[in-house]
């Protein structure tokens, strides 16, 4: 992310707030996404921002970042399902998150997270659904201290390339 980051020698947690996330962090939360996971998903974080301007919004949405200083650090972004796949309870569906590789390993991505349950919560979710990769050994660890365990329904998959 290079210059655009304040480095981490005069970082303090404290510093960071949660706050809803706006259309102009699109271009940070790509940059960050790709940053941390190899490859840019430009539209596929457009089309989800995008969404931020239909009616229901609010009560279907949730898109917060990590802000230290002025400059975006880290994000989650996550759905409420009303009723999808069979679940008869509000559910939260926790799709992405990114730190800063420079902002790892610091607790930013447990704030998020726990601010993402908290609003959840506040929205009437009972129960808050992601995935991993089963190889993700870091992040499978991250979900278990903040209380995420198996989930008693099995994801299925059917190639079709």
């Amino acid at each position: 992310m290079g210059d655009q980051y304040p480095t981490t020698a005069h970082f303090s947690r404290q510093g960071v707030s949660i706050r809803a996330m706006e259309r102009a962090d699109l271009a940070v939360v790509v940059e960050l996404d790709a940053l941390v996971f190899g490859e840019m998903r430009s539209a596929y974080f457009e089309r989800r921002l995008a969404a931020l301007n239909e009616i229901d919004a609010d009560a279907r949405l949730i898109f917060l970042v990590a802000d230290y200083q002025g400059t975006v650090i880290g994000f989650v972004m996550g759905t409420l399902a009303y009723g999808e796949f069979g679940l008869t309870q509000v559910t939260a569906i926790l799709d992405s998150i990114a730190v800063d590789p420079d902002y790892q390993q610091q607790g930013i991505g447990r704030q998020l997270i726990e601010a993402f349950i908290k609003r959840s919560t506040l929205q009437g979710a009972a129960a808050v659904y992601t995935l991993v990769n089963w190889d993700n050994w870091t992040l499978l660890k991250a979900f278990h201290s903040l209380g995420f365990v198996l989930a008693s329904t099995i994801p299925l998959e059917r190639r079709i390339d």
